[in-house]
């Protein structure tokens, strides 16, 4: 069964939200797996720190749930092969990035913290160099 065939089959047996199914691949130029286009690499200043966060989170999502980040030309998680069971935990990924993404309130607090952290990192390293 070839990957488009099985993503198919698999989204049959699953209720999987659309704003999920949009964005997984099964045509990654850089494996033969299964692929969740989870956010566009931005360019603006703005985009900087929210990028280097959802990579964080993405990076520790990818862990847990056994799967590949690929940052190559946008950020991915990527499956280990092309079995249901490796969609499942792709799906799950998918779905707990996107929840953590849209909690508008925990997201902040995630920024917030890193935020505090890099300031009294910088003021830390201003403070010993002057």
């Amino acid at each position: 069964m070839n990957r488009k065939q099985a993503l198919d089959e698999y989204l049959k047996k699953h209720t999987i939200p659309e704003f999920i199914t949009k964005k997984i691949n099964v045509n990654s130029f850089l494996t033969e797996n299964f692929a969740y286009s989870a956010l566009r690499i931005g360019n603006s200043i703005g985009d900087m720190l929210d990028m280097s966060t959802e990579v964080i989170i993405l990076d520790e999502i990818a862990k847990q749930y056994n799967l590949k980040l690929n940052t190559t030309e946008h950020a991915e998680l990527h499956t280990n092969g092309i079995t249901e069971d490796d969609l499942d935990k792709l799906i799950k990924a998918a779905l707990l990035f996107e929840n953590i993404k849209n909690n508008k309130k925990q997201y902040k607090q995630i920024l917030k913290g890193i935020t505090d952290f890099i300031r009294g990192e910088a003021q830390n390293i201003i403070q010993s160099t002057s």
